[in-house]
């Protein structure tokens, strides 16, 4: 059913070359993205410039890169998310938005959406009630604190909850706190999804699940993230 569902790749980062050929394939191949780990090796965060490429590549191709929340790198100091449930605990679930805001920020204070204004970046089942205090503290670092920033400054005036809001895009499932903040996140970057089939899925009685969460979020707002979004990001056929 290409008309209503769409691929999304999975690269490996370690090797920058292979992941933009990879993601050249997928491109070809009718996909609309890609996954990128949460956080890749420990001494190569998002802010490296070896990674250029790979930007330069998914904003040449319009292709959004994806985080989600099962990528995780196995043996990141202090990370006990895993998709290895054995080794999963509740500290690490319940924290595991912390990898993907560490993530998002280095790339922010990287400047690598002043390099690549068209590049999109998004995080997946982190769910988004953490948006409007990382927000705030990023911008905080940026106008208080310069000379955390390596001397970063946005080209075009930007703070970096600006960037967000340009740049970036969040899915969530169940976060109806989040809901109750849109003024502060924002509801054209933002996707709604009901994770089926599995096990946490609001399937089927998730129209009953949006109705609760959205009631007091207005008609426009369920539509642009339960539908519109979507349909922009990844190039639905809205007819």
């Amino acid at each position: 059913y290409p008309d209503r569902l769409k691929g999304i790749g999975m690269l490996n980062t370690d090797n920058i070359n292979e992941a933009c050929i990879e993601l050249e394939r997928c491109a070809q191949k009718g996909l609309v993205g890609a996954f990128i780990p949460v956080y890749p090796l420990p001494d190569r965060p998002y802010r490296d410039e070896i990674y250029e490429k790979l930007w330069w590549v998914a904003q040449d191709l319009e292709m959004p890169l994806l985080l989600h929340i099962g990528t995780s790198r196995y043996g990141v100091p202090g990370c006990e998310f895993t998709v290895d449930t054995n080794d999963l605990t509740a500290a690490g679930l319940a924290n595991a938005d912390y990898w993907v805001r560490y993530s998002l920020t280095a790339m922010i204070f990287a400047g690598v959406f002043d390099r690549y204004p068209k590049l999109k970046v998004g995080t997946v089942e982190h769910e988004m009630a953490w948006i409007p205090h990382w927000l705030k503290q990023m911008d905080l670092t940026y106008q208080e604190r310069p000379t955390l920033t390596n001397g970063w400054r946005s080209r075009h005036g930007m703070l970096p909850s600006d960037v967000w809001h340009q740049n970036m895009f969040a899915e969530f499932m169940e976060d109806a706190i989040g809901v109750e903040m849109l003024s502060h996140i924002g509801v054209d970057n933002l996707l709604w999804g009901n994770d089926f089939p599995h096990a946490e899925s609001t399937w089927p009685q998730s129209s009953q699940f949006l109705d609760r969460i959205f009631t007091d979020a207005g008609t426009d707002a369920r539509r642009k993230i339960t539908r519109d979004n979507a349909i922009k990001l990844f190039k639905f056929d809205e007819n």
